[in-house]
């Protein structure tokens, strides 16, 4: 049931001496007290942002070529990234205050982005922001920038409100499709189904005298302009009956621009001395679809439109200019020309026209939900030989290169291709998760690789390159938690049909599977005993499901046997982590209680009960207190010997739902809700770094074995790859720390 792409290999370690604690034979159960919180008030410095992988496949024409051809722009979550071709180098944006990035159109002349959101909920305001592309692309090619806090900008290429020329805000909901005119001068805007209006923004700046003069509320000493003045709606209306999806202005004006739904196509005029704007329904016969994407010619005379049906339309859009009075007849509407007689599987998703450099005619590029990508000769609609490939996922982009010789496929499962049309064969140019990613490990004593666990697969990442070397399909299920053998050569597994299977790391064959590890539900915590030598079986793994049981499994590769299993969690187990010395694991479970187990003696020695949902929980490494996490928003420091706690610490403004120590100690890493990664000094309780990027809560979080790089993965399902060292190279300075 497994499928391999690109084969490596793990690098064979060995396992450290342990050295074993005396045995403590009490049990005790404690809840813990009511112990005063530590606020953390030192300020934390930024944590540099080194990397990132990830890419939301599933907005339309979500991913695009700068005019110049030298850098891509594609979103992830509520952020955006500009990377440079050449070098590979992000630059990061992130303004939105949205769900995600729902909408992203560029200028044609290359100096403006536009990007909008899908709001929180249906009602609020959802966002349009319009960025400086220029200074992104600048910074994402090396250039050395200083900013007002005198960081580095090369270094930490992160960028809020500093790169936005304008807001604007009137879309409730989501906004659905952006484009610009073709001298960047208005932007078309469509909300989404909750708003169905059709908006266009002025964006040139007003005369100086029209310019307001600043509100008598804001502060004098900010150095921040008022984002709203240098923009106004020139005029509104109703997309349609019912919603629309997508917008294109032509490619030679200013004032005429197709909108496509469901049941309707329409041509608008726009009058922005008067202001007005004003549409003609096109004539479609007995033709009626639901229209998903859209691809005008250079010449603008014809419209290709895209339908859920599969069927691709050609629609001539010329139309009479805005009648002077509304009994003027129409002697010039937009008019169906013809339909395909070839049918596209799941609708056509992605359009894109492009001018063959053979026989310069206009031929048009169609994207399929089936992930079907070919090319459609213009006169007869027909598939032209040759010219069809078949990608994974359903494509939803389609970006032509400015030279001319090929173009970029995006699809639905985060996948993104290359194609020439010389050959038309598709190459692989970037891939991650497509669905929230539940957990992450470093193998031991190697930091260039990271395995992550998702829905239908496990993946084996290097992070230095940040490229994919190994992928293990599951189709059909999830996985919940990912382990590896301390030599690197099993890679175990927890899936929601409640079995544990074990792969070869070399080829992602299935080498083993537990059928019956949890039975009444998924395994959601996997850890594997430190002192695992595979040459020697059998080994020890411990399991967590859903069901809220602990299992201790020993492991060869003909068989595997269950040798102890306790329900005393009431829900899922969160998280397990084993002591150095292999004698100890402690359980975290969503019940409110982490209980501390013998391996050796198979019973229970500790309890710590909780109002509240534990996440995580793991040992300090000389395995004398146990750290914590939980929907509470604290950070919990216990007795590992009595269960008393120690500390707590204000985690953040949201649930902490991970954590990870460093070897020795000083350091812990967090990740939650609130879509940060902090960086604590262990002893003194404080937040020595914060690290903003992601766009949905941290589901894991996981230092390297180099103490080097932290790794965050989120639930938009992006990997970002931060640095641990200092700014002058060194490592992270620890207040007092000597």
């Amino acid at each position: 049931m497994c499928l391999a792409f690109f084969i490596f290999k793990l690098p064979h370690t060995c396992t450290q001496g342990q050295s074993y604690a005396p045995f403590r034979s009490n049990m005790a159960m404690i809840t813990a007290s009511s112990t005063a919180v530590s606020s953390t008030t030192a300020k934390a410095t930024p944590l540099v942002l080194e990397g990132m992988l990830g890419f939301n496949g599933r907005v339309p024409n979500g991913l695009h070529y700068t005019p110049d051809g030298t850098h891509k722009v594609y979103p992830l979550g509520s952020m955006v990234i500009v990377q440079n071709l050449a070098t590979e180098q992000q630059c990061f944006l992130q303004g939105h205050t949205g769900i995600s990035v729902s909408a992203l159109a560029i200028s044609q002349d290359g100096k403006r982005l536009a990007t909008g959101e899908q709001g929180i909920t249906p009602g609020s305001k959802a966002e349009i922001c319009i960025w400086d592309l220029g200074g992104a692309q600048a910074l994402a090619g090396g250039s050395s920038t200083s900013s007002s806090d005198g960081h580095d900008e090369t270094k930490n290429r992160l960028h809020t409100d500093r790169l936005i020329l304008l807001r604007l805000r009137q879309h409730l909901g989501r906004v659905q499709a952006l484009d610009f005119s073709h001298d960047g001068s208005y932007l078309g805007s469509v909300g989404g189904q909750d708003d169905n209006t059709v908006i266009v923004w002025d964006l040139r700046p007003p005369p100086a005298q029209q310019q307001p003069e600043p509100s008598p509320s804001s502060s004098s000493s900010s150095t921040k302009p008022s984002t709203r003045a240098w923009s106004r709606i020139v005029c509104g209306a109703r997309g349609s009956d019912d919603a629309t999806l997508c917008l294109q202005w032509l490619h030679g004006r200013n004032d005429r621009f197709v909108t496509g739904g469901y049941f309707s196509l329409r041509v608008w005029q726009v009058d922005v001395e008067t202001p007005k704007m004003h549409y003609m329904e096109a004539a479609m016969g007995t033709l009626r679809r639901q229209y998903s994407c859209l691809a005008i010619t250079p010449d603008d005379k014809l419209c290709y439109c895209g339908t859920h049906t599969g069927d691709l339309v050609r629609v001539r859009i010329d139309r009479d200019p805005i009648p002077r009075s509304n009994n003027e007849p129409d002697t010039l509407r937009p008019i169906l020309d013809a339909v395909s007689t070839t049918k596209f599987q799941m609708g056509i998703k992605a359009l894109a026209c492009f001018t063959n450099p053979g026989t310069g005619n206009t031929n048009v590029i169609v994207g399929a939900g089936d992930g079907k990508v070919a090319v459609v000769a213009p006169g007869t609609l027909k598939l032209v030989a040759g010219k069809s490939a078949q990608l994974l996922g359903g494509v939803t982009s389609l970006a032509v290169a400015p030279d001319g010789t090929g173009f970029l496929a995006a699809t639905d499962q985060s996948n993104r291709y290359y194609l020439t049309f010389r050959d038309f064969t598709p190459g692989l140019r970037g891939t991650c998760h497509y669905a929230p990613i539940n957990r992450l490990v470093f193998p031991a004593h190697c930091s260039e690789l990271i395995l992550t666990c998702s829905m239908n697969d496990i993946r084996v990442w290097n992070v230095a390159l940040r490229q994919e070397l190994l992928r293990i399909q599951v189709p059909n299920l999830e996985a919940k938690a990912v382990a590896i053998t301390p030599k690197g050569s099993t890679i175990l597994s927890g899936w929601s049909d409640g079995k544990v299977r074990a792969f070869y790391p070399e080829s992602g064959k299935l080498k083993f599977v537990i059928s019956n590890a949890h039975t009444e539900g998924a395994v959601t915590a996997l850890a594997v005993c430190h002192d695992t030598d595979e040459a020697c079986p059998p080994w020890r793994v411990v399991t967590g499901g859903e069901d809220g049981r602990v299992r201790l499994w020993h492991v060869a590769s003909a068989q595997q046997t269950m040798a102890f299993s306790a329900k005393d969690h009431r829900a899922a187990v969160t998280s397990l982590s084993i002591t150095r010395d292999n004698r100890q694991c402690v359980s975290a479970s969503a019940d409110g209680s982490c209980i501390v187990w013998d391996l050796v003696a198979q019973t229970r020695l500790v309890a710590v009960l909780e109002p509240t949902l534990y996440e995580a929980a793991l040992f300090h490494p000389d395995g004398s207190q146990l750290l914590t996490c939980g929907t509470n928003h604290h950070i919990t420091y216990y007795d590992a010997y009595d269960g008393s706690p120690i500390r707590v610490l204000e985690g953040g403004e949201d649930a902490v739902l991970a954590l990870d120590i460093v070897a020795g100690g000083k350091l812990f890493v967090s990740g939650g809700a609130d879509k940060l990664v902090k960086v604590w000094a262990y002893d003194e309780g404080v937040v020595l770094r914060t690290g903003h990027g992601h766009s949905g809560p941290v589901q894991d979080v996981k230092v390297s074995p180099d103490e080097r790089r932290v790794v965050s993965v989120g639930k938009e399902g992006g990997i970002f790859i931060w640095r641990l060292e200092g700014a002058a190279g060194g490592e992270v300075a620890v207040p007092g720390a000597r």
